[in-house]
């Protein structure tokens, strides 16, 4: 289910839900237990919905730290090449 289908979803269930209390409201539901499961499925898809957003936020910071820290082992490396060619330099003198 992408992000969208579930925008709309939990728009539909919220239309669902305000139907179901405007009935209970109006004449005593047959099972009020079903205004509970209405808002736990609300609850549910809001919690899926937030969780996705960020995983693909954290997707995005997950793949700047490597970048990252791609660019601290060149300069490590780079580095260490410095040394080792100084070491050679003073050893041949």
């Amino acid at each position: 289910m992408s992000l969208a289908e579930i925008r709309e979803k939990i728009e539909v269930e919220k239309t669902m839900y305000l139907k179901i209390k405007m009935n209970h409201a109006v004449s005593s539901l047959d099972n009020p237990l079903k205004l509970k499961y209405a808002r736990k499925t609300i609850a549910r898809l809001s919690t899926e919905l937030t969780n996705r957003e960020k995983g693909s936020s954290l997707e995005q910071k997950v793949e700047t730290l490597k970048t990252k820290t791609e660019a601290l082992d060149i300069k490590e490396d780079i580095a260490e090449n410095k040394k080792q060619e100084n070491t050679d330099n003073n050893k041949s003198e």
